[in-house]
């Protein structure tokens, strides 16, 4: 199996709760000791994101002045809950736990969360029917399409888009929505603009182990919460850092309202499109490698629709279902959560969600129209509400997550690289282990960061 099985698209593998493993896979996940050291000066966090208040966490932990200045009015960032929608809380960002061999398995392991047993199937809507995945593999075409995936995992020739392999691989058009969810949805972005060969490097470093959980009793910003309980007090809410200053002894941060901080030194845990954006001016301005990274890892747009029903009408072991049309994939949202929910996620990346985005409360009749096309009109009969989550509209936020572009290898190491001593970068676009786009790449780097500041 590839290390793509990290999120939604591989259905076969089973999931078991509660979960044992043997000792030499717990030992890759063994690792939520504090860093040791120590640090007398004040530190300030810009983010108070999975890795922000992870970050502030471990300092606090080693009695460090530390401080977590968040713009928006909710901590969290792209870890989300929805509540009030459904009997359970549904996930507008994060949703799954990805692999049993990272800190963020342990976290949520030690939060007594119970995983879901369950991944159900894929299904396809294809030449006019809904069909399980064992049946359109015996169709070439829609082999050639399926067996891209495969292809992320053993691809060894030179720098290429996921588009442009597919080309050459003869994956038709009519089958190409299969990919679109597969890989391009997958890894944030459209097939375009994702790198083939970065996928590949990036499968290659990834340790976290091939299977997914989803959490049945809790939501993951509960279970971030509870872990780092101990620094939510120290989250400074709706204030945005608009410049820094780290040309003196002292680093000077102002914020939106023109108030100022002072710190020893600065932990950068923001969303890299913050960065991108340039809404942080810094004083001296960073080095040409750090600017040519930031710019140089892909992010962009990406969308949850989720749509309430009266009643299931989807297949009862469905676990995904691949569409061509507006939306490459939907899943059901409440899979052994809830018996009286009835909810379906539409998930959106790249120039999909672009699209979408444009279409403002209107990307739910098409979402409607789309599934009525595969079920017979049965979603517009029993559809009753629908939340819209737009990332790439999110104050502070501004897109999914990042992807690898076909100039974006090498950045990832110098985006997570210090600047001077004082400015350090973390979040999961720095991750350089594989793991990006993910929580447990976001609450590795704030280990990092860490570490690197107390020794």
């Amino acid at each position: 199996m590839t290390r793509m099985n990290r999120r939604r698209f591989v259905k076969n593998v089973a999931l078991a709760s509660p979960i044992l493993l043997a000792p030499e896979l717990l030992a890759g996940c063994n690792k939520l000791k504090i860093p040791k050291g120590s640090y007398s000066g004040k530190i300030i966090v810009i983010g108070a994101g999975a890795a922000g208040m992870v970050a502030a966490k471990l300092l606090t932990e080693r009695n460090v002045d530390v401080l977590v200045l968040e713009a928006a009015s909710v901590h969290g960032g792209r870890v989300l809950p929805l509540n009030d929608f459904a009997s359970f809380p549904v996930e507008l960002g994060a949703e799954e736990v990805h692999g049993h061999r990272t800190r963020w398995y342990q976290i949520v392991k030690d939060a007594n969360a119970d995983f879901i047993n369950e991944p159900g199937e894929n299904y396809y809507f294809l030449d006019s029917k809904v069909q399980i995945e064992s049946k359109i593999r015996n169709d070439a075409e829609s082999s050639k399409a399926l067996d891209m995936v495969a292809a992320m995992d053993t691809y060894s020739g030179g720098e290429i888009t996921a588009e442009q392999y597919s080309i050459n691989n003869g994956v038709t058009a009519h089958v190409k929505f299969i990919d679109d969810a597969q890989v391009g949805g997958e890894f944030g972005t459209s097939m375009d603009r994702l790198s083939f060969s970065g996928v590949k490097t990036s499968n290659d470093l990834w340790s976290a182990g091939n299977n997914n959980y989803m959490i049945k009793n809790k939501s993951l910003l509960s279970v971030l919460d509870n872990y780092c309980s101990n620094m939510l007090s120290k989250i400074i809410y709706d204030t945005q850092v608009v410049s820094i200053d780290y040309s003196q002894p002292k680093i000077i941060l102002t914020d939106q309202n023109g108030s100022t901080y002072e710190a020893d030194k600065v932990i950068i845990a923001v969303p890299l499109t913050v960065l991108q954006q340039n809404s942080i001016a810094f004083t001296p301005a960073l080095p040409a490698t750090k600017i040519s990274a930031i710019n140089g890892i892909g992010i962009g747009a990406g969308m949850k629709i989720i749509l309430k029903f009266n009643a299931a009408f989807w297949q009862n072991d469905l676990g995904s279902l691949y569409s061509d049309g507006v939306v490459p994939e939907y899943w059901p949202t409440a899979l052994e959560k809830s018996t009286s929910d009835f909810l379906l996620t539409a998930f959106v990346m790249g120039s999909f969600a672009e699209y979408l985005s444009a279409q403002g409360s209107n990307a739910v009749t098409l979402c409607l129209t789309q599934l009525d096309a595969a079920y017979a009109g049965a979603a517009t009969a029993h559809f009753t509400d629908s939340h819209i989550i737009d990332w790439s509209l999110q104050p502070f936020i501004g897109g999914a997550y990042s992807f690898p572009t076909q100039t974006s290898n090498q950045p990832r190491t110098d985006l997570a690289a210090s600047v001077s001593d004082k400015l350090y970068f973390a979040g999961e676009a720095t991750n350089t282990e594989g793991s990006f786009a993910t929580v447990h790449g976001a609450v590795d780097s704030a280990f990092k960061v860490v570490e690197e500041i107390l020794s």
